[in-house]
């Protein structure tokens, strides 16, 4: 005997509702056309949401519920693949983490918009501090807003780091020793470089020959005999050797 196939549908919708309509709208332009985000494989229906189970195009399988009476989506990634979205579409494990608040700070004109991603219990603590703030300021007059608040905690402890940079610079600028103090002894001056004048002098009172002196200097004689009758005059580094020799 041939078995009659299952007739029963998985997700029954009324499209003169907007909210149904708009859950259909979206899946079938989804799943439909040359160019679909997903392939849907399995659905059904649980109170005002329709949870539906998706292939990516990627080969990922995401579990979708979509809000009957409103225009929202929320999704869970299924690591285990397609048992594991088939699961979740038969309402077993299907959990969405909900979405916190993003609260936008817009500061003075020419700001920036700084938008922060806070948990639950970071938002409520936040809260609590503005309400505690807002207590604070009522007897005089004046309130806080959840911008004004955080924009004045920023500046407080800029101001206060600030100030506690000047405060160590001072400091140590304080702890520093004069200069005198940390120089070492003092170094002599290097001597000065012999002059051809003295040189000469003192080439003219030896009593040693030229001879002698080209040897141990290795200057030319010729040029050594030059230099004595002031003819000629020796380089830097000559004179230095010759100044040296005659001071021995």
């Amino acid at each position: 005997m041939k078995r009659r196939p299952n007739t029963k549908p998985s997700a029954v919708l009324d499209l003169s509702k907007p909210g149904h309509r708009s859950a259909h709208d979206f899946l079938l332009r989804a799943t439909t056309g040359r160019n679909p985000l997903f392939r849907a494989f399995a659905i059904s229906r649980k109170g005002q949401s329709l949870i539906v189970g998706v292939e990516t195009i990627n080969a990922s399988y995401l579990v979708l519920r979509l809000s009957l009476t409103s225009q929202r989506v929320t999704w869970r990634y299924c690591i285990g693949g397609y048992p594991e979205a088939c699961e979740c579409v038969r309402g077993n494990g299907f959990v969405v983490t909900p979405r916190v608040k993003t609260p936008r700070m817009t500061t003075e004109k020419e700001s920036e918009t700084l938008s922060l991603r806070l948990s639950k219990a970071d938002k409520a603590m936040l809260d609590e501090l503005v309400e505690a703030k807002r207590q604070e300021l009522a007897p005089v007059g004046a309130t806080t807003s959840l911008a004004q608040y955080v924009r004045g905690w920023i500046r407080s402890t800029h101001a206060a780091m600030v100030a506690k940079r000047n405060q160590r610079s001072t400091y140590e600028s304080a702890l520093t020793l004069p200069a005198t103090a940390l120089a070492g002894p003092a170094v002599s001056a290097a001597p000065a470089a012999p002059t051809e004048a003295a040189v000469r002098r003192k080439l003219l009172a030896s009593k040693r020959t030229g001879a002698d002196l080209a040897r141990l200097t290795g200057i030319d004689p010729g040029l050594l005999s030059r230099f004595r009758s002031g003819k000629k005059s020796l380089s830097p580094e000559k004179l230095a050797r010759l100044a040296d020799e005659l001071g021995r």
